[in-house]
């Protein structure tokens, strides 16, 4: 795995990395493309990891890209109903898994399983503009992409018990992670071994449209990427 197919790109992994969450804790990656991370966390600190997806399709794809990496595990899980503990993780890291119409329900959930003062560190796809064309809303609901406004996502998450450590913007996420998908979707038989190419063709064929959108259409005026470290508040 030499680069993540995910919004977002590094950008957000370097933040855990520099962030206040210690290492050798118990720590959730959710979603697709979050494997990545989460090979890179278990390796670098020599810990195990729990990593959470949506369909077989992906849980096999994902642990062909784990299968030399056995300190990660990886499950299906529906997000907003995991089957895991209350209060079993120290650190939540979700990277454009969560910006969806149930995103309510998955944030409740990774309340319940977070331990008092745990952290989560999220990354979304937000809207930086209020006049969005039809165009763009029929692309991000083609996409089931449900979008905070930029300038509301603090206060979202404080208004669900979260302490906000840490907000960044970091557009350049958004236009390295199109700028990929760009070049995986021109070259991808020329460029991917056959199980790269049998995990990115499902994430590939979902980002076309939102890739010449970004790229051709000005989608890139209208949308950005946050990521916010965030603390689970029991005080609340």
């Amino acid at each position: 795995m030499n680069k993540p197919l995910l919004p977002g790109t590094e950008f957000q992994y370097r933040r855990l990395k520099n962030s206040p969450v210690e290492q050798n804790i118990p720590i959730l990656f959710i979603g697709a493309g979050n494997e990545f991370f989460a090979d890179k966390f278990s390796k670098k600190f020599k810990v195990g990891a729990e990593l959470i997806v949506e369909d077989y399709e992906t849980l096999i794809s994902a642990k062909l890209l784990l299968q030399e990496n056995s300190a990660v595990t990886t499950r299906i899980m529906d997000f907003a109903r995991t089957d895991f503990e209350d209060k079993q993780f120290k650190c939540v890291y979700a990277q454009a898994s969560i910006s969806n119409p149930v995103r309510n329900k998955i944030i409740k959930e990774i309340k319940r399983i977070l331990q008092p003062e745990g952290f989560l560190i999220v990354g979304e796809i937000v809207k930086i503009r209020e006049d969005i064309p039809t165009y763009v809303n029929d692309i991000l609901t083609s996409s089931q992409l449900s979008l905070l406004d930029s300038e509301e996502i603090k206060s979202y998450y404080e208004q669900r018990n979260f302490t906000v450590i840490e907000e960044i913007e970091e557009k350049r996420g958004l236009d390295e992670y199109y700028e990929l998908c760009s070049i995986m979707m021109k070259n991808s038989v020329n460029q991917m071994d056959e199980d790269e190419l049998k995990y990115n063709k499902k994430i590939i064929k979902k980002a076309r449209h939102e890739t010449d959108a970004y790229l051709k259409l000005g989608l890139d005026k209208f949308i950005s990427f946050k990521i916010l470290l965030l603390q689970k508040n029991d005080t609340k």
